[in-house]
């Protein structure tokens, strides 16, 4: 017996340590991991529905008046950047972040701020570490939104304790009876076996039933417990770049200190032998589930302390985010604003292009711009609204400068068909730009884009209408930056839009193309070209530049015959 205790005890020794080792190996994998991926685009892998968990915080604080709407976002491709950005080690970080390029703010004493922490983050490398590992133990919640499930502890099921109670009272009495048989009479001893036995059959049954409902809460204060454990941590950075956020955390995790008072047993950080022991501890004794009625009570108490240590960690996360989204910018710079109507950057580019092509413009009013297919007017248009985004969420240009008015930002771009609820392309368009008119207030200029203007409807209709729109746009509180192959439109819209334009050049086997903007309007047309580019048939291709001659000289379509 002796032998096989040792042998037990050794077995538990090595397993132990080689949890130990397997932990400071994964520490040291992080660590890595950290300082090798700060300033590189973050690939990860995003569903439908990870962002749609990630953006119940955003949605939760929604205004609805200044916020990126969603028409929006899909237009300019903000998600896409979004994901290049989150660099960020906590579920309270990602979904902070995501909610901060959501809501621009008019205000650049914010901005400045967010600004600050960012260039203490990005030039305090130890610093910046150390709190990334400690922002790392926190986690991140893969399928759910932290915020949402921290914010529904308040309808957590709860019930009465004396369910569980009644489990140590089943333990209590067969260890009661133990004691009657050795000392009373031993014929008592089997009736004390089956009361124990009976005691951890109904403990097990009823631990995996009362759990069951409660495992994704108990998950959810897992976290919670461990932003609060993490602030004696935090509370070690002294620097003034981070006091105000270190005081909010320090405050807030006092007021909720009763909550994480013994939480050991509620919360499993790693599969180490003491975590499986623990398992097998709250199975028989439900402790955690005892544990857990009496944290959701205090919760209720204390849901404000709680939102404010979510935000604190999720802005010092985020912030670090925006660091290294500058680091790995290859130009950027911080945005001037002004009271003054009108747009002007210097070498701007769409951060998520390889080797783009920068380009530079000013201007007082709205622009219209034309150029052929493919030439660039869509992707210089989607890089004005995402430096326009990031200028005013993290105060970030990616430009060499950016100066312009705070803008309500909207546009009206990608849009499709909504065949779920019945609607045509055209249909779907012009409520899309009624949202802009609406928007348009004597308080804060609208900044909008639009590619291709009523592009589902005839060319008669579309120049007469879409020109009327756009005037209509250029008249009032809004800066306009549209697209468009409608040559009409810019010779209609010279008094109220300044043109500029992007070009190709042809070769007998080319169409060559330089993405470089210029001042003023198209003056070639490429479709058919590139039509004999991709390979159709020299009787089309050929038919077509003769029946388009025949228009531009009559001004009429003759008919196929």
């Amino acid at each position: 017996m002796e032998y096989f205790i040792g042998f037990i005890v050794i077995v538990l020794i090595v397993a132990f340590v080689g949890a130990l080792r397997a932990q400071k190996a994964a520490r040291e994998k992080l660590i890595l991991s950290l300082k090798e991926g700060f300033g590189k685009e973050k690939e990860q892998e995003y569903t439908v529905e990870r962002f749609k968990s990630l953006g119940f915080y955003f949605r939760s604080h929604n205004d609805g008046a200044l916020d990126i709407d969603d028409i929006t976002v899909n237009d300019v491709d903000l998600d896409q950047v979004f994901m290049c950005m989150n660099n960020t080690c906590s579920a309270a970080g990602e979904e902070y972040l995501y909610s901060t390029l959501r809501k621009p703010v008019k205000d650049e004493g914010v901005l400045k701020e967010r600004d600050r922490v960012a260039e203490f983050f990005g030039a305090e490398p130890e610093k910046r570490l150390k709190m990334q590992l400690l922002l790392s133990d926190l986690g991140k919640t893969r399928s759910v939104s932290l915020y949402e499930y921290l914010n529904r502890l308040n309808n957590a099921p709860t019930e009465s304790n004396l369910l569980h109670y009644a489990v140590l009272l089943l333990y209590f009495a067969a260890a009661v009876l133990f004691v009657l048989g050795a000392f009373v009479s031993s014929s008592i001893t089997p009736f004390a076996i089956l009361v124990l036995i009976g005691g951890i059959i109904y403990s097990i049954v009823s631990y995996f039933r009362c759990k069951a409902s409660k495992e994704i809460y108990l998950n959810v204060i897992g976290i919670l417990v461990n932003m609060i454990n993490l602030s004696k941590e935090v509370d070690k950075f002294k620097d003034e770049e981070l006091k105000t956020y270190v005081s909010n955390i320090h405050q807030a995790s006092k007021n909720l200190e009763k909550i994480s008072k013994n939480s050991f047993i509620l919360t499993v950080k790693g599969g180490n032998i003491i975590d499986i022991l623990l398992d097998y501890v709250r199975m028989l004794t439900h402790l955690d589930l005892v544990k857990f009625n009496n944290v959701i009570k205090l919760y209720r108490e204390n849901t404000d302390s709680l939102n404010i240590l979510y935000e604190n960690y999720g802005f010092l996360d985020s912030m670090i985010a925006v660091a290294s989204f500058r680091k790995w910018l290859s130009d950027w710079s911080r945005p001037e604003f002004q009271t003054e109507k009108g747009f002007e950057a210097e070498n701007l580019y769409h951060p998520l292009i390889v080797n783009p092509v920068k380009n530079s413009i000013k201007s007082e009013k709205s622009v219209l711009l034309t150029g052929s297919n493919a030439s660039g007017k869509s992707t210089f248009i989607k890089a004005l609204a995402i430096n326009a985004i990031l200028a005013e969420t993290v105060y970030t240009s990616v430009a060499d400068s950016y100066r312009a008015p705070f803008f309500k930002i909207l546009s009206s771009m990608a849009l499709r068909d909504n065949l779920s609820g019945g609607e045509s392309y055209y249909i779907v368009e012009i409520k899309s730009l009624k949202r802009i008119l609406d928007a348009i207030n004597d308080e804060t200029p609208v900044l909008c884009f639009v590619d291709e203007v009523l592009r589902g409807t005839n060319t008669l209709e579309r120049v007469a209408a879409s020109s009327r729109i756009l005037y209509d746009l250029s008249t009032k509180n809004c800066v306009c930056f549209a697209a468009t192959h409608d040559l009409e439109l810019a010779s209609i819209l010279e008094n109220s839009f300044d043109s500029f334009h992007f070009s190709e050049k042809v070769t007998e086997s080319d169409v060559v193309f330089d993405y470089l903007l210029k001042p003023g309007k198209a003056t070639s047309r490429n479709a058919i070209r590139l039509l004999e580019k991709t390979g159709y048939p020299k009787e089309i291709t050929e038919s077509a530049k003769l029946a388009a001659e025949q228009f531009t000289a009559t001004n009429t379509w003759e008919r196929i015959v």
